[in-house]
């Protein structure tokens, strides 16, 4: 994304493949891979603006409902299937470092790439390209109200793409759902930040959110992180 930033005609005969490893890698089992794709996709959108933007538009809503049609799970199942090898193994493996595929170690020590040659994987998640989806909308808000954008949002759009996160964020019927709402409650002080917290809270934007970040404070079930994410998110709004 920053090299397209920097060379945006020199980059633009690859913009297919780029696009193309960008959105794989939103919707990855690894959170961070996920958030760095989002920026990515981000840095190219002020490279090439209105045209890019368009893209990752559709890209938004084809992805972020995706957590609605997750499978049903109970904790009891996920903690299950998270101890079974059998259910992990003899999938692709990549490494962390480089991200090239990872080779089994031969007995001579040869043929090493990564940090390991684990053979413990699994398949991408539907939530997980919601869960990219919630770093890539708020990219979209922060750079898209810079006062120096490329391209701009009305209130009207960015309200838009906020009620989108919220609904696919009240999912209940699988474990990780409080991933997302951890995820959600660390973007919004960011959206509220690229805003501006007066306009974030007269504008109603707030408001969308206020429902289900307290549900999440008193609930008794959520997750411990994705409550205390909950309890940041509102201690940073308050200021």
């Amino acid at each position: 994304g920053i090299l397209c930033k920097a060379y945006p005609e020199e980059c633009r005969p690859e913009l297919g493949t780029l696009w193309q490893r960008w959105t794989e890698q939103l919707t990855d089992q690894i959170w961070s891979v996920r958030k760095d794709a989002a920026v990515a996709l981000g840095d190219a959108m002020e490279a090439y603006g209105q045209e890019f933007y368009q893209k990752i538009k559709v890209l938004v809503n084809d992805l972020l409902p995706s957590a609605k049609k997750q499978a049903p799970m109970t904790r009891e199942e996920f903690k299950a299937r998270q101890n079974d090898a059998a259910a992990h193994t003899d999938s692709q493996l990549f490494s962390c470092g480089s991200l090239a595929p990872k080779l089994k170690k031969r007995k001579d020590g040869a043929g090493r790439i990564g940090c390991s040659s684990c053979d413990v994987t699994r398949e991408r998640q539907l939530w997980e390209a919601t869960d990219g989806c919630i770093y890539l909308v708020a990219e979209l808000v922060k750079r898209c109200t810079a006062e120096d954008s490329v391209v701009s949002l009305t209130d009207a759009e960015i309200r838009g793409y906020m009620e989108q996160l919220i609904d696919v964020c009240r999912v209940q019927h699988f474990p990780q759902a409080d991933d997302l709402r951890a995820t959600l409650w660390g973007q919004v002080p960011i959206m509220a930040e690229a805003l501006g917290k007066q306009r974030f809270k007269r504008n109603g934007y707030l408001e969308i959110f206020t429902d289900l970040l307290f549900s999440n404070l008193e609930s008794r079930t959520a997750s411990q992180l994705s409550k205390h994410a909950a309890g940041q998110c509102a201690e940073d709004c308050a200021d």
